[in-house]
């Protein structure tokens, strides 16, 4: 199966989310046609490692940007496998699910993001609008416990 890994950053960030995205890109490029999409680091090293692309957003804000060009480069692939909260790739996904309702959404959810400062909270207003349609859109939704699923937002 092609897949998209869709996430807001990768190694070598050291945060969370993209060291989990790692792991994750390599378990299921083990069985799979895997191409990981990312925001290009606002600092640092990039990773040059194949199947991985950098995403320039024309809007950003920390590891949020509307990455319009995520919209074309998703139609080749059967499933997106999307981490979220990634701000601004979530609508790119949800408007590209609205035309494409054959392809399979994977979500992993990471955190909540309710104490977001005002620049945030911003970006993340379509999210906010969205959220509850894409989750429901999702094939499967997986966090790293059934306790963090049960309470979170």
């Amino acid at each position: 199966m092609k897949i998209a890994q869709v996430v807001c950053a990768y190694p070598p960030y050291p945060g969370g989310i993209g060291q989990v995205a790692a792991r994750f890109g390599k378990l299921l490029a083990a069985d799979h046609d895997l191409t990981t999409f990312t925001l290009t680091p606002l600092s640092g090293p990039k990773n040059e490692e194949p199947g991985l692309i950098y995403l320039n957003p024309k809007i950003r804000a920390g590891h949020g940007g509307l990455t319009g060009s995520l919209l074309w480069r998703l139609r080749k692939y059967e499933a997106i496998f999307f981490h979220y909260p990634f701000f601004g790739a979530d609508l790119i996904i949800y408007l590209f699910l609205l035309f494409n309702p054959k392809k399979k959404l994977f979500i992993h959810y990471h955190m909540d993001t309710e104490n977001l400062g005002f620049r945030f909270k911003l970006l993340s207003g379509p999210s906010r609008l969205i959220r509850k349609k894409l989750f429901a859109r999702a094939t499967k939704v997986s966090a790293a416990s059934l306790d963090y699923l049960s309470h979170s937002q």
